[in-house]
């Protein structure tokens, strides 16, 4: 019986630049409105870091009424239906997971630029694709094949969506979280709401179900859907693998990861 997975791609690189890889999600649109005056050196005063930490710095971002998070998208077919107090809570997961992260300078200036780079139509979260495989190695083909021709060096997370799912009821019960934090839309549409977005909440005990919906669809249909995910996680929690140009692969278990990690 084939298993579902959830996958996100993220650049290591853009034209030889190391750009920030985690799972915080965006939370501004300010380096993608096509103003070609505004640049993220032009938006971030890297002297403010001899003045606050970096964690004041992310802080007042993500209580900014403008960011993506507080302001509901006008492309919405569906009301805001994550309640004043779930944003709170996703706001405090968010500091939890930047404090995890430990990043150092260098890493800090270019999450700031990721923070940046949201689309003014998107909703707030982490976008996910999805499929159907017999195992890890089935998943990575059909994976590699469609980023066959990618120009950027690429870090593919993968898991069982059962294991992130885990994670997804964790937050909720252990922050008493009543709205879904994560949906399934049958297009890709940048994570716009609507009647048809299938939500998961383990609150309603619908994992079977949601799964079982997802997996209705066969993977060619799959590859236009998307999973959002309001909370940030840890790349930790997932498998990786490396992309690099001309299509070699590194694949990294999460025990090993760690291990290297430990090692630094």
């Amino acid at each position: 019986m084939s298993k579902l997975y959830i996958f996100t791609v993220r650049d290591v690189k853009i034209d030889g630049k190391i750009q920030y890889n985690g799972l915080i999600p965006k939370l501004f649109d300010t380096l993608q409105d096509g103003n070609p005056d505004i640049t993220f050196e032009t938006q971030f005063d890297k002297s403010i870091l001899k003045e606050k930490s970096q964690m004041e710095i992310f802080f007042s971002l993500l209580k900014s009424p403008n960011n993506l998070l507080w302001k509901q998208s006008d492309q919405s077919t569906v009301p805001d239906y994550l309640k004043l107090n779930t944003k709170y809570k996703i706001l405090y997961l968010n500091l939890i997971q930047f404090q995890k992260e430990n990043m150092k300078k260098r890493e800090f200036i270019r999450f700031m630029k990721h923070l940046l780079e949201g689309h003014s139509t998107m909703q707030y979260g982490i976008y996910f694709g999805s499929r159907k495989a017999d195992n890890p190695k089935h998943f990575l083909q059909m994976i590699e094949k469609e980023l066959k021709n990618h120009k950027n060096q690429k870090i593919i997370y993968y898991q069982e969506i059962d294991k992130i799912l885990d994670k997804i009821d964790f937050h909720q019960e252990e922050y008493n979280i009543n709205n879904p934090l994560l949906y399934f839309n049958i297009a890709w549409q940048y994570g716009v709401k609507e009647e048809t977005s299938y939500n998961y909440n383990y609150l309603d005990n619908n994992r079977k179900a949601f799964k079982e919906y997802i997996k209705s669809f066969d993977n060619e249909t799959l590859k236009y859907t998307e999973i959002i995910c309001h909370i940030p996680l840890n790349k930790e929690d997932f498998n990786h693998v490396f992309e690099h140009m001309g299509g070699r692969k590194k694949k990294i278990s999460r025990r090993k990861y760690h291990r290297k990690k430990k090692n630094k």
